[in-house]
């Protein structure tokens, strides 16, 4: 028998199991394809379906092609999910998850958000200074190399620093 969903219905209606959104923007390399397959699995063990919603620009430039691939955000309907799911650190600007945020919120939907603290949300961080500290021992113990040159882009809240002085510190 075919279930017809109202519009307003969660897409996990009348199903065995949940569905949930999965936002990243400048997400088309291989390691986002790696990302893309190992959450895909994961869901399937969990009983879950995931539906991707991601672009290739990061909206750093705010121009009209950025403009363009951010209404795939404004179309998804976040209250017919049962959780949303957003890779915060791969957007360069905030307004387009806020708003997101916001929408799920007034629906009562759970938003988790990976990597960058956002207000209303379960939020997920990676300690980078630990695992910054990692790869340097690592340099220095299998490779020898004992004169480690580090350069890094501004990044949000800390993380230049917090790396600088986990390279230091090893």
């Amino acid at each position: 028998e075919d279930i017809v969903l109202d519009k307003r219905d969660k897409y996990s209606n009348g199903k065995s199991y949940k569905v949930v959104a999965f936002f990243a923007s400048n997400f088309a390399g291989n390691e986002q394809a790696q990302t893309i397959s190992f959450v895909h699995k994961i869901s399937k063990e969990y009983g879950c379906r995931v539906i991707f919603f991601s672009t290739i620009s990061d909206f750093y430039h705010d121009d009209v092609t950025d403009s363009g691939e951010k209404k795939i955000f404004e179309c998804a309907a976040v209250e017919r999910f049962d959780a949303i799911v957003i890779m915060s650190d791969s957007f360069k600007q905030d307004e387009d998850m806020i708003a997101m945020v916001q929408r799920a919120e007034e629906a009562g939907i759970p938003v988790i958000s990976v990597d960058k603290t956002l207000d209303g949300c379960m939020n997920v961080r990676f300690d980078q200074g630990d695992s910054f500290k990692e790869v340097v021992r690592h340099m220095a113990k299998e490779h020898g190399y004992r004169k480690i040159f580090y350069m890094a882009e501004k990044l949000p809240e800390g993380e230049t620093d917090t790396k600088l002085a986990a390279c230091k510190e090893v």
